[in-house]
């Protein structure tokens, strides 16, 4: 009990210390903000319902796990981009469709397209892991950008928690950090 304590704490100064500010960046399809979801990004935790944990739930992986979005080749569909990057074992590779943002919130939900991936043998472990990032990541509906108190750019991916859900039920998502 007492580490749901900790946890629970921990949680409430890590989110009251993300303030909702805006991302300066210029627009794709004249959408302001959402061209802010462009660039480097490395994921530092993953929030799970009531908890945040590591990566894989270590404090440090062999690799950094990377997710690198970037402009659709053929930008053929108004606000898909292109996305790639480093798991826990493999690369892979996808898209992501911004369905809706909104410039007050600074939330908005995606859809994300099927993932592609190398196939390279990883230990158990790392391979549960990466399993368990692929899953978070293609199942992907919300998506929200953040300033954190030191300034750092945070996106969060996932699956935001719904007013109609119970309140211990608070989403699953991936937190990234801007890294270019």
């Amino acid at each position: 009990m007492k580490t749901y304590s900790i946890v629970a704490i921990a949680l409430v100064f890590l989110l009251s210390a993300c303030t909702r500010e805006n991302v300066d960046a210029s627009a794709k399809e004249n959408t302001s903000g959402i061209a802010a979801i462009k660039g480097s990004w490395k994921l530092v935790n993953v929030f799970l319902s009531d908890a945040i944990d590591r990566p894989c739930g270590q404090d440090s992986l062999s690799k950094d796990i990377t997710l690198v979005v970037t402009d659709e080749p053929s930008n053929s569909t108004p606000n898909t981009f292109s996305i790639n990057g480093q798991s826990a074992v493999n690369l892979f590779f996808g898209s992501v469709t911004i369905t809706s943002y909104d410039n007050n919130t600074h939330i908005g939900t995606v859809k994300m397209s099927a993932l592609g991936s190398t196939k390279m043998a990883g230990t158990p472990e790392m391979n549960q892991c990466e399993q368990g990032y692929f899953d978070k990541l293609s199942t992907a509906t919300d998506f929200s950008l953040a300033k954190d108190a030191s300034g750092k750019t945070l996106l969060y991916l996932g699956i935001f928690k719904k007013n109609n859900t119970p309140s211990r039920d608070g989403g699953v998502y991936l937190i990234y950090e801007k890294i270019k």
